[in-house]
């Protein structure tokens, strides 16, 4: 019995931070819920106009005179010549690395150019430096920036968001040459040139406007601002992200009206099971396509009824959900270009069962990502050890301001 004591012990303290941790989860998601339904000013009240300028004038006067200040401070002068050297190499190193992924498209057509056994597959592999190689630009710029002396309050936030911000224009500029450009990976059978150039755009346009609000967000949440206004100043980066959002999800519901298929890529299947598989994927994107219009209309709307956290809740997961599924099926379409070079045959890699289970796989691996994103929080037991984690659901889906 006196050895069993320890093992007593640590199975109280366990149960017993269990329950905290339980208790603890039950008060947040009951605080989500509640928020979720709370009702605040209209961003449409002009009362809150002026108050929401007057942030914003603000925010940008105390991040210049943040710059000024750290720039004419000669204790930071002195400073920075101590790791002057480390600053620029650190410099040139992201200034390469932004140029890389030049580099990698060029590399990538040249690789699909030469046509040969598992091109598209490589093509594929090497288009993700693409956003890989930039991103860790930023991520070294960022960091030059930090030891330079960047590191105030305002500015230190934005550059936090940076390498985040230009990841979001990175990865839509990646999927709209994978699906929507000339030497697209996973090209869409039937949807017209008009409308893939379009569509293309659009995607670009959607990028450049997450990254947008993700650095406005970041420089107004330095500080407190009145109640009211940053609901004011959050509806324009809404409507920067909806309307595109709006547009892209009628070009994809307008690619079943589409005529014959312009762009298709030709392959040894039959007419009659191509047509339908081609039938199928436009009905399917049109339907996508209406849901993010859907989507696009009903977060403003939201918003402008004073409903900032539901309309939050929606847009954001909205956007993440429609390129975790582009995701998956470049990832599905990796695979059976895999498969087509093991196997050394098209037609035989179309009717394995390998390339349909491992597609299975991921859908499923993609189920715990799609609830974080929609707002499950992953719960780590107190007890550490395989299957510790797991997530469990929340009241408030999507993310919390800033993005």
């Amino acid at each position: 019995m006196r050895l069993r004591a320890p093992v007593r012990l640590a199975d109280e303290a366990y149960a017993h931070a269990d329950g905290l941790i339980r208790e603890i989860d039950r008060l947040i998601r009951e605080r989500r819920g509640r928020t979720l339904g709370d009702r605040g000013a209209s961003p449409l009240n002009p009362g809150l106009w002026a108050p929401a300028l007057v942030v914003m004038f603000e925010r940008a006067e105390a991040l210049s005179a943040e710059l000024w200040a750290g720039w004419t401070s000669q204790t930071r002068r002195d400073a920075l010549r101590a790791v002057l050297a480390e600053v620029l190499l650190l410099g040139v190193i992201g200034g390469l690395l932004m140029r890389a992924g030049l580099w990698a498209r060029h590399l990538r057509r040249r690789i699909l150019v030469a046509d040969r056994r598992g091109s598209r597959a490589m093509g594929f592999m090497v288009s993700l430096g693409q956003v890989a190689l930039p991103y860790a630009g930023l991520v070294s710029i960022a960091r030059a920036l930090d030891i330079a002396g960047m590191d105030g309050p305002r500015a230190g936030a934005l550059l936090s968001v940076l390498p985040m911000a230009g990841l979001a224009v990175l990865l839509a500029r990646w999927m709209a040459g994978q699906f929507f450009g000339p030497e697209a990976a996973q090209p869409i059978a039937g949807i017209a040139l008009a409308r893939q150039t379009r569509a293309r755009r659009q995607l670009m346009w959607l990028g450049w406007a997450i990254a947008l609000a993700q650095v406005s967000q970041a420089l107004i949440a330095t500080a407190d601002a009145p109640d009211g206004a940053e609901a004011a100043l959050y509806l324009p980066l809404q409507l920067l992200m909806a309307i595109p959002l709006f547009l892209l999800g009628r070009t994809l519901a307008g690619v079943a009206r589409d005529g014959a298929p312009a762009t298709a890529v030709p392959t040894p299947q039959p007419e009659a099971a191509r047509r339908d598989t081609t039938g199928f994927r436009q009905g399917l994107l049109s339907v996508l396509g209406k849901v993010a219009m859907a989507v696009a209309v009903l977060a403003p709307l939201l918003s402008i009824l004073g409903y900032a956290a539901l309309s939050d809740a929606l847009l954001i997961p909205a956007i993440k959900t429609m390129m975790l599924i582009g995701v998956l099926v470049l990832l599905q379409r990796l695979v059976f270009d895999l498969w087509t070079v093991a196997t050394g045959s098209e037609d035989v890699a179309r009717d394995a069962l390998v390339p349909v289970l491992i597609g299975l796989f991921l859908i499923l691996a993609a189920v715990p990502v799609l609830a974080l994103i929609w707002g499950a929080r992953p719960r780590i037991s107190p007890r550490s050890g395989p299957g510790s984690a797991r997530a469990t659901p929340s009241a408030k889906p999507g993310c919390s301001r800033p993005i």
